[in-house]
C-alpha cells in the first residue's frame, strides 16, 4: 500500500449555512453556524448547548421576494400581454441537506501523457520543434507547431515555478505529519492503495419530485439565512408542502457518491437537515391554456417556467414535524457539578474541568460516559501548556489479526493527517497508563462512538489489506481516551513516535 496521499475527491472543507434566532436567556439576536452543538450568546455570555444531534433538524428560509416582485416575475413569462394572471400563492417546499465526510481507500488515479513529449536530450528548443526564429520547417502543419510551442511554454513555465516554489515545497516536507523516523505501516501489497477523502453536501427536494422541477437549493451560503423551523409561523403566510421522502431513503441518497477508483470506504460526521424553502406560485392563462409558474422566494428570479402536475392545487396536510425535530436550547453546564463547560462549536462530548466527568449529547440531555486519562510510561511530565486529545480505541480482530485501533476523536482541518496519526498508533500498539485527574487542559471531541467505530473499520482496513485481506473487520468495545500532546509553540507532538499536528488546526 503507499503512503497515504494528498487526494481529495471532493470539495474540501465545505459550506455551512447560517442559523438565525433568538438567544432564550436574554432575547437578543442569535447567530450560529448550521451543526453547531455548543455557542454563547454575544450579548448575554450564556454558554448554550443545541440540543437535537443525530436527529433530523428541520429549519425554514424567510422569503425575501414580495408578492408584487413576484407578480411582474411571471407576467414578463407571459406571451401575450392580454394573458390573465392569477395572484401568486406562497408554498414552503422541503428540501434534504445531507454533510459530512468520507474517509476511503482507493487505486490511484492513472497518470496522464504527454501527447508529444519533448525530448531532454538537448536544450535547443527551435531544433526540437524543427523550426528557427519566425520560421517553421516543410511538413510541419501550423496546428503541429502551437502545440509544440504550447508543450515547449508549459514546460519552461514549469520549471521557473518550481524554482520558485523550492522554499514552499521544502517547508511542507518538514511539516506535516510526521516529522521523525518512525515505522513504515504500509508495506508493498498485492494492491497499491491511497488515502482519499470526500466532503459530503447535497441538497435534494424531499417531496416526490413531481411538479416544481427544481430538485436542488443549490449553494448560497452567502445568501441563505435558516431560522427554526415554526409551522404555525409558516401557515400564516404560505402553505406547508408534505414531504414525501423518508428519511432512511434520503440518508442513502445523500451518501451516494465517491468513484470507481475507491476500494473501501466509511462515513462520519454526517448531520442531515429538512429545509423549507420559498416559492411563489403562479398561474398565466392565454389562449385557453392554464400553465403554472414558480417563482425563487428569496431572489424574485424565475426557478421553473412551467410547473406540472397537481402539486400545489390541493397539497395535502404536511406530516413533516413527524420525521424531524426543531433544535433546542439549554445551558451547557455539567449535570453533575454545575461547572461550565467548554464551548467549542464542534464538540460532541465535553469534559468538565471541575469534576472530571466527560458528558455526550444525546438528544435533548447530556449523558455521561465512560473515559480514561492517559499517562505515558517513557514521558511521565506533562507541562500545564499541554493538551489533552481524546481517541476512540477499539478492539478490532479480522481471522487472526486482532488488534486495537487507535482513533483521533477530535476535529482536525487535515484529514490525511488524522490517518496517519491514527495508523501509526495502530501499528505501534503503545502501552497507556492511566490518571485521575488531568495535568492540563483537555480537548473536547468531535466524533462520537459511532463515529469512532466506522473510522476504526476504515483504519483497519488500511492495516490488513496489504495482506491480501479483504473481508470487513469486526469492531467492538470502543473506549475513550484522552492522550497528552506536548504543545512546543504552534505545534503538537504526540508522546509516543514524535508525530507533529499545528494547533491552529485544530476545531
Amino acid at each position: 500500500m503507499k503512503r497515504a496521499s494528498t487526494r481529495s475527491t471532493g470539495s474540501g472543507a465545505g459550506r455551512r449555512l447560517a442559523v438565525s434566532t433568538d438567544c432564550p436567556t436574554c432575547g437578543a439576536p442569535l447567530d450560529f453556524s448550521e451543526g453547531s452543538n455548543a455557542i454563547r450568546c454575544m450579548h448575554c455570555r450564556s454558554n448554550l448547548l443545541v440540543t437535537g444531534r443525530r436527529q433530523i433538524l428541520s429549519y425554514a428560509i424567510a422569503p425575501r421576494a414580495s408578492e408584487q416582485k413576484a407578480r411582474v416575475a411571471v407576467q414578463r413569462l407571459a406571451a401575450d400581454r392580454g394573458a390573465s394572471i392569477s395572484a401568486p400563492a406562497l408554498f414552503f417546499v422541503p428540501f434534504y441537506r445531507v454533510t459530512g465526510h468520507e474517509f476511503s481507500w482507493r487505486r490511484p488515479a492513472p497518470k496522464l501523457k504527454m501527447i508529444r513529449p519533448l525530448s531532454e536530450s538537448t536544450g535547443d528548443t527551435s531544433r526540437e520543434l524543427e523550426w528557427g526564429g519566425w520560421g517553421r520547417s516543410p511538413g510541419t502543419t501550423l496546428g503541429e507547431l502551437l502545440l509544440d510551442a504550447g508543450l515547449a511554454l508549459f514546460e519552461r513555465l514549469t520549471r521557473v515555478k518550481e524554482r520558485r516554489g523550492d522554499r514552499e515545497i521544502e517547508r511542507a516536507r518538514s511539516a506535516p505529519l510526521p516529522i521523525q523516523q518512525r515505522p513504515d505501516l504500509t508495506p508493498a501489497g498485492p494492491e497499491p492503495l491511497e488515502f482519499g477523502h470526500r466532503h459530503i453536501e447535497k441538497n435534494f427536494a424531499a417531496g416526490d419530485g413531481e411538479g416544481l422541477g427544481v430538485y436542488s437549493l443549490g449553494v448560497r451560503s452567502a445568501v441563505l439565512k435558516l431560522e427554526l423551523f415554526d409551522a404555525g409561523k409558516l401557515a400564516k403566510s404560505g402553505t406547508l408542502i408534505p414531504v414525501g421522502l423518508d428519511a432512511g431513503t434520503a440518508l442513502e441518497r445523500g451518501l451516494l457518491g465517491g468513484d470507481e477508483l475507491v476500494v473501501s470506504s466509511q462515513t462520519a460526521g454526517v448531520v442531515v437537515s429538512l429545509i423549507y424553502f420559498p416559492f411563489w406560485i403562479g398561474r398565466i392563462e392565454e389562449k385557453g391554456r392554464t400553465r403554472s409558474v414558480a417563482i425563487d422566494g428569496v431572489t424574485g428570479g424565475v426557478a421553473a417556467p412551467n410547473v406540472t402536475g397537481s402539486l400545489f392545487d390541493n397539497p395535502a396536510p404536511t406530516a413533516s414535524t413527524q420525521i424531524a425535530t426543531v433544535a433546542g436550547f439549554r445551558p451547557l453546564v455539567c449535570p453533575n457539578c454545575g461547572w461550565d463547560l467548554p464551548v467549542n462549536a464542534d464538540d460532541v462530548i465535553f469534559f468538565c474541568g471541575s469534576c472530571f466527568r466527560a458528558w455526550e449529547i444525546d438528544g435533548k440531555e447530556l449523558r455521561a460516559i465512560a473515559h480514561q486519562i492517559a499517562s505515558v510510561k517513557d514521558r511521565p511530565d506533562v507541562a500545564p501548556e499541554d493538551l489533552y486529545l481524546p481517541f476512540w480505541i477499539v478492539e478490532s480482530v479480522l481471522g487472526e489479526d486482532r488488534r486495537r485501533v487507535f482513533v483521533p476523536a477530535f476535529r482536525y482541518r487535515q484529514l490525511r493527517h488524522l490517518q496517519m496519526l491514527g495508523s501509526r498508533l495502530s501499528h505501534m500498539q503503545p502501552e497507556l497508563g492511566s490518571i485521575r485527574e488531568p495535568l492540563s487542559t483537555v480537548h473536547g471531541a468531535h466524533y462520537d462512538e459511532a463515529d469512532g467505530l466506522a473510522i476504526a473499520r476504515f483504519l483497519h482496513a488500511g492495516l490488513v489489506r496489504s495482506k491480501g485481506q479483504t473481508a470487513a473487520s469486526e469492531v467492538s468495545n470502543p473506549r475513550l481516551v484522552w492522550i497528552p500532546f506536548a504543545r512546543r509553540g504552534n505545534f503538537l507532538f504526540d508522546p509516543f513516535l514524535g508525530s507533529n499536528l499545528f494547533a491552529n488546526l485544530l476545531h
